[in-house]
């Protein structure tokens, strides 16, 4: 059996190369990134979104079918962009990630406006208020902090979290922000930080992560990380309304494959 020689190891990286320049090229694909994306956000009005990578940038892009490219990179960050909002009602957008801090932009100028600083670790999540006033952060600090985009200033801090918090968003009237960590629960808090209530489901269930706040009311929808499903959660009741099916398990495999579950009241079952 002929042994592979350095030559052919060679074609087989420029065939890799060749390939991969093609897919990158063809049309619909953003190219610009040197690394893993790891957030997006959209502005359909103006037809431009944002993405963060692990590249430590910030890109804005032109996203309308006669302007599909990137306009403008922001790559003052000091470690992985992990959460990218657009300010609504001004040509501002946020970017924040490894490196704990909140960076708010221009997006006209391409210029750093503001850096807002306290969280002492990473930041994952982003939310801004519908009116664009407040913006608010999920950091593995174990805290939720809110920030004044009109002062340029800190706000509360909001603690009492035991996990990492994964996820924030705000209510429709901008009054209560909703934070999700890997403890397990999902906290209500007013403006000013203060308490109002707290989910805690059953533990079995792992972590809570949401994606987003459904339009015309206060329902969430979360992740349990154990659970691997989606759920609506009811801030008047601060409790499950709803269940969607569960996703897969990556790498469970198909075929009869038996994995045990849980039911609603935590007894196991098989599926």
């Amino acid at each position: 059996m002929r042994r592979p020689s350095e030559t052919d190891g060679s074609a087989s990286k420029s065939d890799r190369r060749a390939a991969d320049k093609q897919r990158r090229a063809s049309p619909g694909n953003l190219v610009g990134h040197g690394g893993p994306i790891k957030a997006l956000a959209v502005d359909a009005a103006t037809g431009r979104a944002l993405t963060g990578s692990f590249d430590y940038a910030m890109m804005v892009w032109g996203v309308a079918a006669e302007d599909r490219a990137a306009s403008r990179a922001s790559t003052i960050h000091n470690g992985a962009v992990n959460a990218v909002a657009f300010v609504p009602g001004s040509r501002m957008a946020l970017a924040a990630g490894d490196d704990g801090a909140v960076a708010l932009w221009d997006l006209e100028t391409g210029k750093l406006a503001h850096r807002f600083l306290g969280h002492e670790a990473k930041i994952v999540g982003l939310a801004v208020s519908a009116d664009g006033r407040w913006a608010a952060s999920a950091s593995w600090d174990r805290t939720a902090r809110l920030w004044d985009l009109a002062k340029r200033e800190a706000g509360p801090v909001l603690s009492g979290h035991q996990g990492p918090v994964n996820a924030v968003a705000f209510s429709a009237d901008g009054s209560r922000v909703y934070s999700a960590s890997a403890d397990g629960t999902i906290r209500t808090v007013d403006e000013r930080g203060r308490q109002l209530s707290e989910a805690a489901p059953p533990p079995w269930l792992g972590a809570s992560t949401f994606s987003r706040r459904l339009p015309g009311g206060e329902r969430l929808v979360f992740r349990r990380a154990q659970r691997l499903c989606w759920r609506c959660w009811m801030e008047r009741r601060a409790q499950p309304s709803c269940e969607l099916p569960a996703h897969e398990a990556p790498g469970a495999g198909a075929g009869g494959a038996r994995r045990a579950r849980r039911d609603r009241h935590g007894r196991r079952r098989q599926a």
